[in-house]
């Protein structure tokens, strides 16, 4: 029963939001497309200053270089074929 009176209220919300955008739309097309505009600007940014703070692979630090160096030396030493190093990537999700 409440799961009924639930769905059936979001979807008198969804309606009613429908119908203020449709009217919104025609009479102020103007500010409708500003607003629309601004909030597509202002997610961009926040996406961005999220990516750039958070999500953006670092770049590896000075044990992973001297790792790569020593591996290197290894082989002109010994004469073997460098193995391939992988990049490790961690997702966050």
């Amino acid at each position: 029963m409440l799961r009924t009176f639930f769905s059936k209220f979001v979807y008198i919300i969804i309606g009613l939001a429908l119908v203020g955008l449709i009217a919104q739309l025609f009479t102020n097309t103007s500010g409708f497309l500003k607003s629309i505009f601004l909030t597509i600007g202002i997610a961009a940014a926040l996406s961005l200053v999220v990516y750039f703070l958070f999500l953006k692979t670092r770049k590896p630090g000075n044990e992973m270089k001297k790792y790569r160096k020593a591996v290197k030396q290894s082989a002109r030493k010994y004469k073997t074929k460098t193995p391939e190093i992988k990049k490790s990537h961690s997702l966050i999700g």
